[in-house]
């Protein structure tokens, strides 16, 4: 490629020369490519890639990290009635009913990053009515079954995603719980129990930073008797979560849409300590 260019330097029509024998053109071929109709091609280009540029710039800045700092508190109430009924000597059943809790939560914002948490800012994020039912049957004088039912009244909630919208709840969560609990010696007890969680919040409740999702547990636990007044206690559970995932819409970052999706599991130990007065 020899000759006077057209607005490149000679390192330019170099870099070029370079770029066209990696793509397979044949050096033989050079000399014969117009460097003036290159020039007017490059120009033209040059305006649509500095507009992708500033669109990457924007995006990057849109999706880097956040950083927030803020507690939001609220208070509540919350009547509560249940009922308990005792068949003979191995059957136990109880009923419980929570009301729903309004919960105003108001934000105390340090740093906000997000745009999200306004300082002095307030959300309504009520806590469901409740209902619960249950059983505890004494197969032997030391091996004992249990079992409940909770029903989450979710749907009647006001749960917002911002001030005044409300969040789409499409169902309402319902848990089904068992255990068994034996008592190897008269003081020592050991426990396990299964517990599966169905939420039913739908597509529209999810999002990155608030999601429901159906779930599996399994847990255990263990006492010690001490004395009659002291027991020393031991628990601990694992949670398998079902995952989920709904498509984003990311067209203001050029983007059609996005798969988001939601997982994450839950491991938890305890250990304790009871007295009786």
């Amino acid at each position: 490629m020899n000759g006077t260019s057209v607005g490149l330097t000679n390192e330019q029509i170099t870099q070029i020369s370079g770029l066209l024998v990696a793509a397979g053109v044949p050096q033989s071929q050079l000399s014969s490519i117009d460097i003036q109709t290159a020039q007017a091609t490059l120009d033209a280009a040059a305006p649509v890639f500095a507009q992708k540029s500033a669109a990457m710039a924007a995006n990057a800045t849109a999706t880097s990290d956040k950083e927030v700092d803020a507690i939001q508190t609220g208070t509540g109430y919350t009547p509560i009635v249940g009922a308990n009924f005792t068949f003979g000597e191995k059957l136990n059943i109880g009923l419980k009913y929570e009301f729903r809790t309004k919960l105003t939560l108001t934000n105390d914002t340090k740093v906000d990053g997000t745009g999200l948490f306004p300082d002095g800012g307030k959300l309504r994020y009520d806590i469901p009515a409740i209902f619960s039912a249950g059983f505890e049957y004494k197969i032997l004088q030391s091996l004992r079954l249990a079992s409940g039912f909770h029903y989450y009244f979710d749907k009647d909630a006001v749960i917002e995603s911002a001030p005044g919208v409300k969040k789409d709840i499409e169902g309402n969560l319902y848990e089904i719980a068992a255990g068994l609990e034996y008592d190897i010696t008269d003081r020592i007890l050991v426990s396990a129990g299964y517990l599966y969680a169905k939420t039913g919040v739908g597509k529209g409740f999810q999002t990155d930073l608030t999601h429901s999702l159906t779930s599996n547990t399994v847990g255990f636990g263990g006492m010690f008797k001490v004395n009659d007044n002291l027991s020393l206690e031991l628990a601990g559970l694992f949670t398998m979560y079902n995952s989920d995932a709904k498509s984003i819409d990311y067209s203001t970052y050029g983007i059609p849409s996005a798969i988001e999706t939601y997982n994450r599991t839950n491991v938890l130990f305890s250990i304790g300590a009871a007295y009786k007065f």
